[in-house]
C-alpha cells in the first residue's frame, strides 16, 4: 500500500505483475473506478458481468489523483461484477505498466470482493458511498476495504506497494 494525502482515504494500491486482478461484486445500478493517473501507469483490462473486456489507459503526463477512469453507466438494478486486471501493456508515452486503484464510487452495496495476485499480500479497496464510509475485509487478507458514495479503487498486483 502507498500513502498519499491526495488519495481517497489517504492510501492507494497499485499492481505491476502478471495475473494481478480485482473482482468486485455489487448490488446496485452504477459503479465507477477511481484511481491515480501518471506517466508510470499503463493499460488495464476491465470487464462487466463477464462481457468482453475493454482497455483503460491510465497514463497521464502529469500525475492526477482521484480520477474517474471507467464507469458502468446506468445498469439495470441487480447484482453486477466488475473485474480489473493488469495487462502489462502501455502506450508509447508511458514509462511503466502499473495499474492502480484508489476508490470505487457506487450506487448500491458491495456484496463481494476478491483479489488475485501472485504474492500473498493484502489488497485495499476504497468504496465511496453517499451514505456510509465503512471498512470491508477481503478474504484471505486482513486489510480493510472502504465503502463510500461513488465507487471503488484497488491497486495491487505482482507486487504490492
Amino acid at each position: 500500500m502507498s500513502s498519499s494525502a491526495s488519495a481517497s482515504g489517504g492510501s492507494f494500491r497499485y499492481a505491476d505483475g502478471a495475473e494481478a486482478s480485482v473482482t468486485v461484486t455489487f448490488t446496485g445500478t452504477y459503479l465507477a473506478w477511481i484511481t491515480k493517473q501518471s506517466a508510470v501507469y499503463g493499460v488495464a483490462s476491465v470487464s462487466l458481468d463477464g462481457a468482453g473486456p475493454v482497455t483503460v489507459d491510465l497514463c497521464k503526463a502529469t500525475t492526477a489523483w482521484q480520477q474517474k477512469v471507467w464507469e458502468t453507466g446506468v445498469l439495470p438494478a441487480g447484482t453486477h461484477t466488475v473485474t480489473i486486471a493488469w495487462t502489462g501493456d502501455k502506450n508509447a508515452a508511458a514509462t511503466g505498466t502499473s495499474i492502480g486503484a484508489d476508490a470505487f464510487d457506487l450506487l448500491g452495496t458491495l456484496t463481494a470482493q476478491t483479489a488475485s495476485t501472485p504474492v500473498a499480500s493484502p489488497v485495499m479497496l476504497v468504496a465511496r458511498s453517499a451514505h456510509t464510509l465503512a471498512p470491508l475485509v477481503i478474504p484471505p487478507w486482513d486489510q480493510p476495504f472502504w465503502l463510500s458514495p461513488t465507487g471503488w479503487a484497488p491497486s495491487y498486483g505482482g507486487r504490492l506497494a
